[in-house]
C-alpha cells in the first residue's frame, strides 16, 4: 500500500511509522510539527537574546550619561552643603514617584499587555487621565509645603541651606508630573513590546542633559541642574507620545480602572510604607559632616543605575511573558522564565561585588578622585559601597520576583514582604547609624534587602508548586 502511494506520489502519512523502515521515517520526521515547533522556540530565544543585548546597550549608554552628569556635579561643585541640597530636594519627589508612579507601572503593564485597537486607546487614556492629574495636584502640594518638611526631614542643614534646597525641590516638584506621565507612556511602550523606542528616548534626553549640565553649571551654578531635570522630563514625555493613540474621553468607572484599582491598593498601602527608605537614610545622614549625604546618595545611585541595566535588559522584557503565561495559566513555562531570569539577576551581580573588592578603590580613585573631590572622599565612597553590596545583589534579583508576583497578578505578597523588611531595616539602621555613623546606615540597607530576596523566593516557588500540583491532581 505504502510502495503505491509513493509511486503515485502521494503524501499521505504512515498510520504506524514503527512498522516501516527507516528509510520511509526519516522525512516524516523532517517535516514533523515538533521539528517546527524547535525551530520557533530557538528562533523565539535567539529573538529574547538580541533584545535584551540590544535594551542592555541602551541602558548602559543611558546610565553613563546620568552617571557623567552626577560625577561633573560632583567634581565642579564637590562633596558638601550645595550637593546635600540638591540631594535632598529630590527626596520627596523621588519617593512620590517610586511609590505611585512606580506601582503604577507594575499594574499596568500587565493590564494593557495583549490589547489592541479602541479597547488599547480607551484604557490607557483612562490610566494616563487619572495618573497625570493625581501628580499635578500633587505637585502643588509639594512645591507649597517645602519650608514644612525640608526643615522636619534634614535638621542638619543650616538656613543657607534649607533656603537653597527648598528652591530646588520646587523646581523637582513639577518636573515629578512629566515623569509620571512619561513613566505611563512607557508602560503602554513596554505592553505593546516597543522596548527599544522607549529606551532610546531615554538615552537621547540623559544625553541632552549631559551637554547643558556641561555648559550650564559652571556659569549658574547648581541651580541649573534643577531646571535642566525639569527640561528633560518635558522632552522625555514629549517624544514618548508618538506612536500614542488619540486620547479619549476619561471614563472612571470601567471594568479595566476597577481592576487596576484592586491590584494597585494593596501596593499603594504597603509601599507608601517601606518605599520611605529615603527618609531614614537621608534624615540621619544629614546630621553626619557636610557632604556625606552626597557621597551616601552617590554611592546608591552607582548600584541603583546598575539595577536599572539588569531591570531593563532582563526583567523588562519578561514581564509581557510572563503576564502571558499567567493569563494562559502555563504555569511550568511562567516557573521556566523567571527561573532562568533569576539566574541572571543573580549572578552578574555576585560577580560584580567580588570586582569590587579587588579593584573598587583604585577604579574610584582614578574615576571620581579629581576636581573638588578628596581622597578622604573617595576611601569613604568606596567603604560606604561595599557595606551596601547587598542592594545590586538583593535588589536586582528581587526585582525578577517581584515582577513574576505581579505578572499572576499578586500585588499583595510583595507588598507585605516589603512592609516586613523594611520595618526590620528600620531597626538594623538606626542601631547601625549609633554604632558605625553614616556606614552603618549602608549595612542596614544590605540585611534589608537580603531578607526582602529570601521571603519572595521562598513565598513565589511555594504559590507556583501549589498550583502546578492542583492542575496535575486535576
Amino acid at each position: 500500500m505504502i510502495k503505491k502511494r509513493m509511486q503515485r506520489g502521494s503524501v499521505t502519512k504512515p498510520r504506524h511509522l514503527w512498522s516501516h523502515s527507516v528509510v520511509h521515517l526519516v522525512p516524516y520526521l523532517e517535516s514533523s510539527p515538533c521539528r517546527s515547533k524547535r525551530r520557533r522556540l530557538h528562533y523565539h530565544y535567539m529573538s529574547g537574546i538580541r533584545l535584551s543585548i540590544a535594551l542592555g546597550i541602551l541602558t548602559i549608554l543611558n546610565l553613563l550619561a546620568n552617571l557623567l552628569i552626577q560625577w561633573y556635579v560632583l567634581v565642579i561643585v564637590g562633596p558638601g552643603l550645595q550637593t546635600d541640597a540638591l540631594v535632598a530636594s529630590l527626596t520627596l519627589p523621588q519617593i512620590v514617584l517610586a511609590v505611585i508612579g512606580g506601582s503604577t507601572i507594575f499594574v499596568l503593564v500587565p493590564l494593557l499587555t495583549g490589547l489592541q485597537g479602541a479597547e488599547l486607546r480607551h484604557d490607557f487614556w483612562n490610566f494616563m487621565w487619572v495618573i497625570c492629574g493625581f501628580f499635578g495636584a500633587l505637585a502643588i502640594v509639594i512645591a507649597l509645603t517645602t519650608p514644612w518638611w525640608v526643615g522636619v526631614l534634614f535638621p542638619g542643614f543650616g538656613e543657607s541651606g534649607l533656603a537653597l534646597a527648598e528652591e530646588l525641590a520646587r523646581i523637582q516638584a513639577a518636573a515629578m508630573v512629566f515623569t509620571a506621565a512619561a513613566s505611563t507612556l512607557r508602560a503602554l511602550h513596554h505592553s505593546q513590546r516597543r522596548f527599544i523606542f522607549a529606551e532610546t528616548v531615554l538615552f537621547v534626553t540623559s544625553g541632552l542633559s549631559l551637554v547643558l549640565i556641561l555648559w550650564a553649571l559652571p556659569r549658574y551654578g547648581i541651580i541649573s541642574v534643577g531646571w535642566i531635570t525639569l527640561f528633560r522630563a518635558v522632552v522625555q514625555a514629549s517624544l514618548l507620545m508618538s506612536s500614542v493613540p488619540i486620547p479619549s474621553v476619561p471614563q472612571l468607572n470601567t471594568p479595566s480602572m476597577r481592576l487596576a484599582w484592586r491590584r494597585l491598593r494593596p501596593l499603594l498601602i504597603g509601599s507608601t510604607y517601606y518605599k520611605a527608605d529615603p527618609l531614614i537614610d537621608r534624615f540621619f545622614a544629614s546630621i553626619t559632616a557636610p557632604g556625606g549625604l552626597s557621597l551616601l546618595y552617590l554611592a546608591q545611585q552607582l548600584y541603583s543605575l546598575a539595577l536599572q541595566v539588569f531591570v531593563t535588559a532582563v526583567s523588562t522584557p519578561a514581564t509581557p511573558t510572563l503576564s502571558a503565561a499567567a493569563k494562559a495559566c502555563d504555569w511550568v513555562e511562567f516557573r521556566r522564565v523567571y527561573r532562568q531570569k533569576l539566574a541572571l539577576m543573580f549572578g552578574i551581580p555576585v560577580i560584580g561585588s567580588v570586582g569590587l573588592l579587588i579593584f573598587g578603590r583604585p577604579v574610584l580613585t582614578l574615576l571620581v578622585g579629581r576636581g573638588q573631590v578628596t581622597a578622604e572622599n573617595v576611601d569613604t565612597l568606596w567603604i560606604l559601597m561595599i557595606a551596601l553590596l547587598g542592594v545590586p545583589v538583593g535588589g536586582s534579583a528581587g526585582q525578577i520576583l517581584s515582577t513574576a508576583f505581579y505578572a499572576k497578578g499578586d500585588t499583595i505578597t510583595p507588598t507585605r514582604i516589603g512592609v516586613v523588611g523594611f520595618t526590620f531595616g528600620i531597626g538594623v539602621k538606626i542601631l547601625a547609624f549609633y554604632l558605625f555613623g553614616l556606614v552603618g546606615i549602608a549595612i542596614g540597607a544590605t540585611l534589608y534587602y537580603g531578607l526582602n530576596l529570601i521571603l519572595l523566593g521562598v513565598l513565589l516557588e511555594r504559590d507556583v508548586n501549589r498550583v502546578l500540583c492542583f492542575s496535575r491532581q486535576g
